[in-house]
């Protein structure tokens, strides 16, 4: 089977699962407002299909970068427990990220900015203009905050999907394992705390990927000066040599 066969399958499936769930929310007069509790309600009223509802909203929050995850991991922590929400959390980030690789690679620039708006596709593009495989290991090691923005990020470069994939799969497990495990434990404090140590995990795993992110983009560009100086010198001379 091709890859692109494969892709529509699973981009179909998913949107399938999100419009069905938002028609459940819009339903039950939770409108856009995604709250813990709305969330619960629906994946409990899908029964035994509530894990790949979960995947599918989950998978949203990815494509949708206004949809906020947090709440999705939350909600699934308290129904699943912490070792199947790992496994549908990691489902749904390698979905979203492979539809947002082709949403990118297939739709271009448009399509991303009705998705993640115009502040959120300039630092989309600030990523794909640097990014390497080596910068989306490190990137993907290291959290998960902006996932979705460097997914759409590779699918503008020429990076092959496979690479992409691999190192996706791959190299986003320790950071996710770190992020649901603190999450889970954030869970069992009373609410006023939990509530604190949710801004405080997701603040982290926000800030610090796109801090080492911007310091790693700064080590590339430095190491670039160099060579251009050198060229503008060479540049210099062979025209004092050819006026000689």
């Amino acid at each position: 089977m091709k890859l692109n066969t494969i892709t529509k399958k699973v981009i179909l499936l998913t949107v399938t699962i999100s419009a069905t769930i938002i028609i459940v929310l819009l339903l039950s007069g939770s409108s856009t407002q995604f709250s813990i509790d709305n969330i619960k309600q629906v994946i409990k009223s899908f029964g035994s299909l509530g894990p790949l509802i979960f995947i599918g909203l989950y998978t949203l929050s990815i494509v949708i970068s206004p949809v906020a995850g947090g709440p999705f991991i939350v909600a699934s922590l308290v129904i699943f427990g912490f070792s199947n929400s790992l496994l549908y959390i990691y489902a749904g980030n390698l979905t979203g990220a492979i539809i947002n690789f082709f949403i990118a690679r297939k739709l271009g620039r448009p399509i991303i900015t009705k998705f993640i708006g115009v502040k959120s596709m300039k630092q989309v593009d600030e990523i794909a203009g640097s990014v390497g495989v080596k910068i989306l290991m490190v990137l993907r090691l290291i959290g998960i905050g902006a996932f979705d923005l460097v997914s759409y990020a590779v699918g503008l470069t020429s990076m092959s999907f496979y690479i992409y994939f691999l190192v996706t799969a791959t190299c986003s497990i320790p950071s996710l394992a770190i992020i649901v495990y603190m999450m889970d434990r954030a869970v069992r404090l009373p609410k006023v705390f939990s509530v604190l140590a949710f801004i405080g995990i997701y603040s982290l795993a926000i800030a610090i990927p796109l801090y080492l992110y911007r310091r790693q983009k700064t080590r590339k560009d430095s190491k670039k000066l160099p060579a251009t100086n050198n060229s503008k010198c060479n540049n210099k001379n062979a025209d004092k040599e050819g006026r000689a």
